[in-house]
């Protein structure tokens, strides 16, 4: 959307759209990026890989994880695993090797279960944050 555009819907001038924006871009609040989507780049095996890790390599193993180019989430997690990727592959047999012949030699890694994406069902990037109306539907 143009800034003219968007000037016009929220009523005010395009010189305080131009402000807005460069001040939340400055501070860090707001990034400006195209994502593709990797099913239609090429990349249709999208896979969540959820990971036991030793407690005292977690970070060492996220700074490895974060390293891999297909891989384009981490998260160290609470719960059922330590640790948690998100990653695409032009196919499963990708996939796998990444799985058998990266993931496995990793040191810290003690078990690995990964859930292959069969169908998307949304994919949306923007974030609401909840007010009083929404937050009753939660």
């Amino acid at each position: 959307m143009s800034y003219t555009k968007l000037a016009q819907e929220l009523r005010v001038s395009v010189s305080t759209v131009h402000r807005r924006i460069k001040r939340l871009l400055k501070e860090d609040i707001v990034k400006i990026t195209a994502i593709p989507n990797p099913a239609k780049v090429g990349y249709p095996a999208i896979a969540f890989i959820s990971m036991d890790v030793e407690l005292a390599k977690i970070d060492e193993v996220c700074a490895k994880l974060v390293s891999y180019p297909n891989v384009n989430f981490v998260a160290v997690t609470f719960g059922r695993f330590d640790v948690i990727i998100h990653a695409h592959f032009a196919s499963t047999e990708l996939l796998s090797k990444f799985i058998k012949n990266v993931l496995s030699t990793v040191d810290g890694i003690v078990n690995i279960e990964s859930l292959i994406m069969a169908e998307m069902k949304k994919r949306g990037y923007s974030y609401v944050l909840a007010d009083e109306t929404t937050e009753g539907e939660l």
